[in-house]
């Protein structure tokens, strides 16, 4: 039988690696930056160079040195400059692209910002060694010996490209960073008002969007001089001894330098467009909506926020939504999750939605689907499991039943599992963290957090809710995930009747925090629930020893009341019910970022499991399936 075991699982691994071949990837070029020499009409030889001149940056065509900065033009299109260890595009002006802004002016002139992957004033074309805005209708162009674009065919003091840069011109150079412009923002809420505040150095501004920006290889979060083309990081001055400090704002530079740790900062339990961000030591950034010192950030101990309850703290901000699409790609990545890889380089529709309730294919009654959930359910082991951070067994179990029911056209084998081979007996977690050690790695980091974090009970609730939806949406980045808010047991009613209000085949993840009346604990335990023509079904977890008919007793159990749900989550009662949550895992959620960005050596386990399960590295982008082997930039939302 072991023998017997080993073919199959050799089988069924050759013929996933089978169906990855069918990708074609070729990684980004080796960057050969030069200085970008181009020929004007009346026969002069110029280079392009960055000056910052009147509050504004500015190309000059000026006389060409070794002193110049170099350029870069890269896989997406973008033509960056490296300016005293900064990575600065060059941008069509929005006042006449109409590109994130009206088109008011029919001419203006070209500047630099921070190269970013989301702003789509930074690409250009280069045809017959004239460069063109992405659209292709407008030609960059001087006035004065300044860079300018105009809708104007007929305005002069043209230049191209010299043909010394044919060979630049041709490479997909490997991108100086992946970075995002985005605001962070957080909501002040109350009887009279809401509003939006932004932060700006040591404050936070309404009404006018502040973009920052967000550098996902080195952690920076930078505002932007343009009057110096130099970049100000938000700095954690936070020391290990103390519990909390204010946060400053440094000079940095996109190169990293050893001593950048301080200018570090992770976005934590990402939800849609809201999320944590913690500095390099695991502090957690905040600010207080009201006091004296409103709006001002800075950083704290996790364990040390109990004793910071004044003046309505606030720990979660508001991100672009392209910042927190990238978010979900990187965790889809590390999952083997995409859709496709490598990117088609093509933007379609990003408001395609495929609905996605249970898989046609999946039928509770049938034998072998209850079998195999069963495999899952008794896939640990009596002993308390290693766990990945407050993820227990159960939650791993139930992400893979999920899975499974949403994804499988067949009933896997025992010994196989989307997330973990199932084995009884034996802790999940062991082949999870092999398998996916980089998903691991983001899960422990949220673990540790929550382990140190120290919650007020007029807090607890919030914070559960947070974390749960955070929770779910790493391990699920590639679908919609809506539900019910944290509710306490007087509340239980709200969540059974959105459960019961869904349409037959939605499925379903129940959050359950109960208090143990002998060790007055609070406990938590996950299980999904599907909602079937005639109610709602739990499906049990981490129950190792569990008899399959027994299981399949506990499946045949459909629910429809509020009482009986209380029953079922609290043991008959024996449990005192604390906070609940349902939430709905309702479609794949079509990611837009898949194609304009992939990672090289993506195959992952075949089609729609793609993936290289590293973090996004800039040596390793992949060009895109384009006639020119370029990738478009992300369009604002």
């Amino acid at each position: 039988m072991q023998f017997y075991n080993k073919v199959l699982f050799i089988l069924h691994f050759f013929l996933l690696f089978s169906n990855a071949q069918d990708v074609r990837q070729v990684v980004a070029d080796t960057p050969k930056d030069m200085i970008l020499k181009v020929r004007t009409e009346d026969g002069q030889n110029l280079c392009y160079s960055p000056v910052f001149s009147k509050g504004e940056s500015y190309i000059y065509l000026d006389y060409c040195s070794n002193k110049l900065s170099k350029a870069r033009y890269d896989v997406f299109g973008r033509i960056s400059f490296e300016v005293n260890g900064n990575y600065l595009c060059l941008v069509a002006p929005s006042s006449v692209t109409g590109i994130d802004g009206k088109s008011t002016q029919s001419w203006d002139y070209m500047h630099l910002s921070p190269c970013t992957l989301n702003d789509r004033n930074q690409r250009f074309m280069i045809k017959n060694s004239k460069i063109f805005t992405n659209e292709g209708n407008l030609r960059i162009k001087h006035y004065k010996y300044y860079a300018y674009i105009s809708k104007k065919s007929s305005d002069k003091e043209n230049h191209e490209l010299h043909s010394e840069m044919k060979s630049w011109a041709n490479l997909r150079a490997a991108p100086a960073t992946l970075s995002f412009k985005t605001p962070i923002a957080w909501p002040f809420i109350d009887r009279f008002q809401w509003a939006l505040y932004y932060l700006q150095n040591n404050k936070s501004v309404p009404d006018n969007i502040v973009e920052l920006y967000y550098n996902s290889t080195n952690g920076h979060i930078a505002q932007y001089y343009k009057e110096s083309g130099q970049l100000y990081c938000l700095t954690s001055n936070q020391k290990k001894t103390q519990n909390w400090n204010w946060v400053s704002w440094e000079e940095c530079k996109d190169v990293v330098t050893k001593s950048d740790e301080k200018h570090k900062w992770s976005f934590l339990s990402p939800h849609e467009n809201d999320s944590m961000i913690i500095d390099y030591l695991g502090n957690i950034l905040r600010l207080s909506a009201y006091g004296v010192n409103w709006g001002v950030p800075y950083t704290i101990k996790p364990s040390y926020m109990p004793k910071d309850t004044s003046n309505a703290p606030k720990e979660y901000f508001t991100i672009s939504h392209e910042l927190g699409d990238w978010l979900r790609f990187v965790n889809a990545n590390l999952a083997d999750e995409l859709n496709v890889c490598p990117a088609s380089g093509k933007q379609t529709d990003s408001k395609t939605r495929v609905k996605r309730d249970i898989h046609p294919s999946f039928k509770l009654e049938d034998e072998a689907w209850q079998r195999r959930l069963w495999q899952i359910a008794r896939s640990g082991s009596n002993n308390e499991s290693e766990g990945i951070g407050i993820c227990g067994t159960c939650l791993l179990q139930t992400m893979q039943m999920v899975l499974e029911i949403l994804n499988d056209t067949s009933v896997r084998n025992d010994g196989e599992g989307y997330l973990f081979p199932t084995a009884h007996m034996r802790d999940p977690f062991i082949a999870f963290r092999q398998r996916y050690p980089g998903l691991s790695f983001v899960l422990e980091t949220q673990g540790r957090f929550e382990e140190s974090a120290r919650y007020e009970w007029a807090q607890m609730q919030t914070a559960l809710g947070h974390s749960a939806l955070g929770l779910v949406g790493t391990f699920l980045s590639n679908y919609v995930i809506t539900g019910t808010n944290m509710l306490n047991e007087s509340q239980l009613d709200i969540g059974v009747q959105s459960v019961l209000r869904s349409s037959p085949g939605s499925v379903w993840i129940n959050f359950i925090y109960t208090i143990n009346p002998q060790t007055n604990e609070l406990e938590g335990h996950i299980m999904p629930v599907i909602r079937t023509q005639n109610g709602m079904v739990y499906v049990t977890t981490n129950f190792p020893d569990i008899s399959f008919e027994q299981f399949r007793q506990r499946l045949s159990r459909t629910i429809n009341t509020t009482s009986d749900v209380r029953n079922r989550i609290t043991n008959n009662g024996t449990l005192n019910l604390a906070y609940t949550q349902f939430i709905q895992v309702s479609r794949r959620y079509f990611n837009p970022i898949v194609l304009s960005v992939s990672q090289n050596n993506c195959t992952g386990e075949g089609p729609s499991r793609r993936g290289s399960k590293r973090k996004p590295e800039i040596n390793l982008i992949n060009q895109c399936d384009t006639p020119s082997k370029r990738c478009g930039l992300l369009e604002s939302r």
